[in-house]
């Protein structure tokens, strides 16, 4: 899988969580780990470094989105 498929996967099941479950940096961050640790399908991309640093990092941008309006 293509690092943007995974980034689009990985969004779209935190868009699928609860408001409430999915607005702050460590809930995006736990939720990063969970993935790694039991949603292996998405996290089948090619990256050279720390894959929860990466998909971390795609939950804080999509965090800081959403709070400046650009959902």
């Amino acid at each position: 899988m293509r690092q943007e498929e995974a980034k689009q996967l990985i969004l779209a099941k935190w868009r699928e969580l609860p408001e409430l479950e999915r607005s702050t940096e460590a809930q995006a961050a736990a939720f990063a780990m969970r993935d790694l640790r039991h949603h292996a399908a998405s996290c089948q991309f090619e990256f050279a470094g720390d894959k929860y640093q990466i998909i971390k990092s795609w939950l804080f941008r999509y965090l800081d989105l959403t709070a400046a309006g650009h959902d």
